[in-house]
């Protein structure tokens, strides 16, 4: 797979693209395949080593992903659902999103699960519209989270 990989070099934290083999991803029991994938200002200081964002290297950056699930442990996300993995330390103390195929997550970090919902409204809801998507009640006309707590 290729991944935005923030490793630790001579002259600090660098980013860069890389190919990755799904064996160095940190763990989780939801495998997904991004569509997807949100940085932020965190990401790009992270990139460029001019800030210590990433709290383990190397690490993949991204706080969030648009992704289908693969496969997983949890019986409520089968094969093809489509959910948002959004904070929960993504692309700080653990991989984040930005990456082009499957990648493990834990299953109670991926939320709005409706199956009519399309990948691109999902994304619509970044770190900035979150909040107050929540909040409206909006999400409940697009999503329905399902058990657990909404990343």
């Amino acid at each position: 797979m290729r991944a935005f990989r923030l490793e630790e070099t001579t002259e600090g934290p660098q980013g860069r693209l890389v190919d990755l083999d799904q064996a160095a991803l940190t763990e989780g029991d939801t495998l997904l395949r991004t569509h997807y994938a949100g940085i932020n200002y965190k990401d790009a200081l992270a990139g460029t080593g001019r800030a210590l964002i990433a709290r383990m290297l190397p690490l993949n950056a991204g706080i969030e992903a648009v992704a289908e699930v693969v496969e997983s442990a949890d019986p409520a996300l089968g094969p093809g659902t489509m959910v948002i993995a959004h904070g929960m330390g993504l692309g700080v103390d653990r991989d984040g999103g930005w990456r082009t195929h499957s990648a493990p997550m834990r299953s109670g970090w991926c939320g709005c699960r409706k199956a009519s919902t399309r990948a691109k409204q999902r994304r619509s809801v970044s770190r900035a519209t979150l909040p107050p998507w929540l909040s409206t009640g909006w999400n409940s006309m697009v999503c329905s989270p399902g058990p657990g707590r909404l990343p």
